[in-house]
């Protein structure tokens, strides 16, 4: 269970999350210089609400709870979790920090290895993929369009579930080329 997984190894969707975790490692790295924490601040909050909360564990979170323990994606969501943990802690450690020191000792509780003993976490460089970066922003764009007319015919009455949705895509030769070999059900959260 608590076997990592190497990034080359991990889904696209893993990969694209480590992206994000670079780039923002090198905008905190440079805020800090600056004395810029508000900024900060922002980066982190729109990363966990938008990139994380809104899409990524709402994605990830049936695998999580519902796959065998050796599953890759779960296995690869789960060393995703540990390094955004890393990451997010020592990053609000300097903003936030009682509530940064009393997550870190839910998690370890080694009084003497506080948070505001660790260095800043770093993105990996090997993590930054721009083509992942695009390829994944264009089907967040996507899902987009997808989820708010899931959306719609739940309003409407046609829908209880987005489970219960059977979506279909007219797709340019750009746009079907972007989902080949992606599990598009899981990404829309729907039955086909």
């Amino acid at each position: 269970e608590n076997e990592k997984i190497n990034f080359t190894e991990m889904p696209e969707l893993e990969q694209w999350v480590l992206h994000r975790v670079s780039e923002l490692s090198e905008k905190i790295h440079e805020n800090t210089e600056k004395f810029n924490l508000h900024d900060i601040y922002l980066d982190i909050h729109n990363f966990c609400t938008i990139d994380l909360s809104a899409f990524y564990f709402d994605i990830r979170k049936d695998t999580l709870y519902c796959e065998n323990l050796n599953n890759i994606e779960r296995k690869s969501c789960r060393t995703v979790m540990d390094i955004l943990f890393q990451s997010l802690t020592t990053w609000l450690a300097p903003i936030i920090c009682f509530t940064a020191e009393e997550a870190w000792q839910s998690r370890y509780n080694d009084k003497e290895n506080s948070v505001h003993l660790q260095t800043y976490f770093k993105g990996n460089q090997n993590w930054k993929n721009d083509e992942i970066g695009k390829k994944w922003s264009d089907i967040r764009e996507l899902r987009s369009v997808v989820t708010t007319s899931i959306e719609e015919k739940r309003k409407e009455g046609m829908l209880g579930s987005s489970l219960q949705a059977k979506v279909s895509i007219e797709a340019n030769a750009d746009s079907f080329n972007l989902l080949q070999n992606i599990n598009l059900p899981e990404i829309f959260i729907c039955s086909d």
